[in-house]
């Protein structure tokens, strides 16, 4: 996923979308100035509804 600002479309397709509140948005955009995009965990839900980090409880065996 990649910024307006840095290339990335202006209205991407819905798998392309991240649903942040303004914390996690925050946490995020920082992370990607200063070239840490890797490292900001992605968090929320996949369009199913299941948690996308996969070692959210609800993804237990």
């Amino acid at each position: 996923i990649k910024a307006i600002r840095n290339g990335g479309p202006a209205f991407p397709p819905i798998d392309q979308l991240l649903s942040l509140c303004q914390t996690h948005h925050t946490q995020k955009t920082a992370a990607d100035m200063l070239d840490q995009g890797e490292a900001w965990t992605l968090r929320g839900c996949n369009p199913d509804g299941t948690p996308r980090d996969p070692d959210d409880p609800w993804n237990a065996p």
